[in-house]
């Protein structure tokens, strides 16, 4: 028996807004707006936030699934303040980005500052600014 190949691939779209249990985004090219469950998009969620651009796996036009970039920039929205000497945490404390998402970053990084996460291991890379 011949087998038909699936009708898969990637269309760019824009993270809108969270509601509940559903992700909502906008398609680039069509303007079309989809739902996904948060079943579905997993722990990307954690690296989302409204404006994000990304790309939707899809499957004969319907979406069922989101691929993120390798990294993404976010901002320190809730960390504590590093003290001068403090290295008994190896130099690291906890930091609360806007995506919800908690990672251990350096001690000069302070609320408001925007950093580099790593989408698969979810470990700060650098400060962006």
């Amino acid at each position: 028996e011949k087998i038909e190949p699936a009708d898969v691939g990637y269309r760019r779209v824009q993270f809108l807004f969270k509601s509940g249990d559903m992700y909502t985004f906008m398609d680039n090219e069509t303007f079309d707006q989809f739902e996904l469950s948060s079943e579905t998009v997993g722990d990307a969620g954690l690296y989302l936030v409204d404006g994000n651009e990304l790309d939707a796996l899809m499957f004969e036009d319907n979406p069922i699934g989101i691929q993120l970039k390798p990294t993404v920039e976010l901002k320190v929205v809730e960390t504590i303040p590093g003290v001068k000497g403090d290295t008994a945490t190896g130099g690291n404390k906890p930091a609360k980005l806007e995506s919800g998402l908690v990672v251990n970053v350096p001690l000069f990084v302070d609320e408001g500052d925007v950093v580099k996460v790593n989408t698969e291991t979810g470990l700060y890379m650098t400060r962006v600014s």
